[in-house]
């Protein structure tokens, strides 16, 4: 690992990385700061005045790199949960409504600057067809803009939705089977019919459809957490995961991924 974080921090030296997406995304941004380890956050807010919980988060990274002569590497996140990038579309314009407007920061004035942007959507379930415009709608235009200063290839990646835990009820280690098919129950569909669980898993391979069409890295991280009902919060929160917890093995992917891209191995996910 160690191998691997010095690799990145000498690949990235004073490169810029952006992170947006849900609260999850916002976990695991701060992860993958921790992995690299972390100089400094910094918190911002794009509702100012609204006391709401800080929904852009800054990091240098590679803490390191300072003392070898070195440039560190600037993460950025920003909440978006829909993932909307064009504000002006019509296409648009039905999924901005009062539930998401304060979840919902600008952030395609801050693609410039980064070579890599990782992306992914809040669970929220919308149907197939406004899912899928809103991903091609983004995605063509992240493709549309000009390269970063730098005239490198600005790299996208696009992470799938993750299982919840079904019922909300937490374990006390891993499972040695996947939960997937609780999932899919037809009394846990029964009870649970607004959560639409099993809709994500498919527009998962919508999702990922899209992505490689666009040029994107898609990573999947649906079956791997299904195996992991120990990492819930609590009774109350089917989606978010204790930390540290499995959010870092998808932090290893991405580190991974980004390193063997970087020096032309090549990797698929």
């Amino acid at each position: 690992m160690d191998r691997l974080r010095d690799s990145f921090c000498r690949a990235f030296a004073g490169r810029s990385l952006l992170f947006v997406g849900d609260s999850i995304m916002g976990q695991w941004v701060s992860s993958f700061a921790h992995v690299l380890g972390k100089a400094n956050a910094n918190e911002g807010e794009c509702f100012p005045g609204q006391g709401l919980l800080p929904f852009v988060l800054d990091f240098d990274v590679c803490a390191s790199a300072r003392s070898a002569g070195r440039a560190p590497v600037r993460l950025r996140f920003v909440r978006n949960e829909l993932l909307l990038f064009n504000y002006s579309d019509a296409a648009t314009r039905p999924l901005r409504n009062a539930k998401y407007k304060q979840q919902m920061c600008e952030w395609a004035s801050k693609v410039h600057e980064a070579e890599v942007v990782v992306l992914n959507r809040g669970i929220h379930w919308q149907p197939d067809e406004s899912f899928a415009a809103v991903l091609r709608e983004t995605l063509a235009s992240l493709a549309a803009l000009p390269p970063p200063a730098s005239g490198r290839r600005r790299r996208i990646v696009y992470r799938g939705t993750h299982a919840p835990v079904p019922g909300c009820n937490p374990a006390l280690s891993p499972s040695a089977v996947s939960l997937e098919s609780r999932l899919y129950s037809k009394y846990y569909m029964a009870h649970n019919p607004h959560h639409h669980w099993p809709d994500f898993d498919r527009q998962n391979q919508i999702a990922r459809c899209i992505a490689r069409a666009h040029g994107a890295l898609y990573i999947d991280v649906w079956r791997m957490m299904t195996f992991r009902p120990d990492a819930a919060l609590d009774r109350s929160d089917c989606v978010h995961s204790c930390m540290p917890g499995p959010v870092d093995e998808w932090s290893r992917l991405l580190l991974a991924f980004l390193v063997a891209d970087a020096d032309g191995s090549g990797m698929t996910l």
